[in-house]
């Protein structure tokens, strides 16, 4: 039987082996086993993911990079080429406009299956008429046009939260191919007292926080410091750490300010930079509470994570997050740029271990019923043959 190609354009340049490498890598070995060829598009080096460029190796998929530094239209033709000599029977692009469009121009020619994702915030504004405000009329036109072309082309548009689904929507008249599917995690299998060893906490008796992102403005590193501030000057407590995960993501010098701001806050003996980490999944258990403010999000794959990981979790009432933490069930929900609320929940748990305790119990729960990564991927899966 001739093998069926598929296409994963993720069309990015790993930094890290992500949650979303782990879920597409595990529903591109269940299409092998239905002989399909799978098929990797990144942009220039998997250099920092080595660990995910092995996986994809043994699994015996084939790795295709993009050179984006080539100019758009470059790098249109090279993805173009790859294409043609493919025919790809299915397609599933995840990232980058451009490749969406020229993408879904290819489905009026040739026919195979073609699915779009939209991973962050469709619309950054909180509706459709402040999205024409603050964009103006022309751009409007072109982006409802963008959203409604895409549907039309689409055997399905995948949005990874419901926040995300509601937002483009909104430039719509139609939903019947729109679905909200979650990503998915893997079970933490780590023990406190291993995931402590790892991260040499055995002796340490700390109130201990995580945090995990992508250094940026949008992630609130800065509230978390100030957060900190307060749990030091206002509630007087000292015998805690948060532990930031992470590097940055631009070239901004995010970091740079976050750590000035913690030296002028005087905090810096309460936090622990932890860097980059490819080891999340077996370290969660090691912490009490897992907090995430973040000013802008598609849904948090480090909140599922965490919440695989039995934690109690903090974060804001802005786009998918209010979907993984239910408002003092598994954890709480605060306003957006509110290091008080920050603050003051992380020390509402520092005081109550029995809270601790039930929230770790319905974070798992949360975790297995809406984020299973085996469970995530066959509803894909079957979303793929199903079309």
């Amino acid at each position: 039987m001739n093998k069926k190609y598929i296409f994963h354009c993720m069309c990015y340049s790993p930094k890290v082996y992500s949650g979303l490498d782990k879920f597409t890598l595990m529903l591109a070995n269940k299409l092998a086993k239905d002989n399909y060829h799978n098929i990797f598009l990144f942009y220039d080096t998997l250099e920092d993911a080595p660990v995910y460029h092995e996986a994809l190796i043994e699994s015996g998929h084939t790795i295709v990079l993009l050179d984006s530094k080539s100019g758009t239209l470059k790098l249109l033709k090279e993805y173009l080429n790859c294409f043609l000599l493919y025919r790809p029977a299915i397609v599933h692009v995840h990232f980058t406009s451009a490749f969406k469009l020229l993408t879904c121009f290819l489905h009026l020619f040739y026919h195979f299956k073609l699915f779009i994702s939209f991973h962050s915030t469709v619309n950054p504004y909180s509706s459709y008429k402040e999205y024409r405000k603050q964009k103006g009329f022309v751009k409007t036109i072109l982006y409802t046009w963008y959203c409604r072309f895409v549907y039309r082309q689409s055997n399905a548009v995948i949005c990874v939260s419901r926040a995300v689904e509601q937002q483009y929507l909104q430039f719509l008249h139609h939903n019947r191919k729109v679905k909200c599917l979650y990503l998915g995690v893997n079970p933490t299998i780590t023990s406190q007292k291993e995931a402590k060893a790892i991260l040499h906490f055995e002796n340490e008796t700390e109130f201990q926080i995580c945090h995990i992102s992508a250094f940026e403005h949008l992630k609130g590193i800065d509230i978390i410091i100030e957060a900190i501030a307060l749990l030091k000057e206002k509630y007087r407590l000292t015998n805690f750490k948060v532990c930031l995960i992470g590097t940055d993501r631009r070239n901004d010098n995010y970091s740079k300010m976050i750590k000035k701001l913690s030296t002028r806050l005087q905090v810096q003996e309460h936090i622990i930079w932890l860097g980059k980490r490819l080891d999340i999944q077996y370290i969660l258990p090691a912490f009490d509470v897992y907090i995430h403010p973040s000013r802008q999000e598609g849904i948090g794959v480090s909140l599922m994570e965490a919440a695989s990981a039995g934690l109690p979790l903090i974060g804001t009432r802005v786009g998918g997050i209010p979907e993984v933490i239910i408002h003092k069930s598994n954890g709480f929900l605060i306003k957006s740029e509110s290091a008080a609320q920050l603050a003051h929940y992380l020390h509402k748990l520092y005081l109550n271990k029995e809270i601790r305790r039930e929230m770790a119990i319905r974070s798992k729960e949360k975790w297995n019923d809406s984020f299973n990564i085996e469970k995530q991927t066959n509803k894909l899966y079957r979303i793929y043959i199903n079309a």
